[in-house]
């Protein structure tokens, strides 16, 4: 089993090396119609959830846009904690979307 992972702040970030832009342009490569886990962790309280509405935007600086309900569960903490984390599922992971899928 195989997640792929991308943590990224969620405020504006300074240019990146060029050797961060082809590894983020490489984990972006698998975005394409995945769900994703999105999770925070910080004084807001730990929270996730499923998402399909996850695209890249820039690579230099990388930028994520990852859209999230207001009514959502987890909204309140992923705006205190202003980061976030992206796990890009496989097929084989349907069980842990369930898990983060609901409200």
């Amino acid at each position: 089993m195989q997640v792929q992972t991308v943590t990224m702040p969620v405020q504006e970030t300074k240019p990146s090396s060029g050797d961060h832009s082809l590894a983020f342009r490489n984990a972006m490569s698998h975005l394409a119609a995945a769900v994703n886990i999105v999770t925070t962790d910080g004084p807001g309280g730990m929270a996730g959830f499923a998402a399909t509405a996850v695209c890249s935007v820039s690579d230099n600086p990388p930028t994520m846009l990852v859209c999230i309900n207001r009514a959502s569960s987890a909204h309140p903490s992923v705006i205190k904690n202003r980061v976030v984390c992206i796990n890009t599922l496989t097929s084989e992971h349907q069980t842990l979307s369930a898990l983060f899928g609901g409200k």
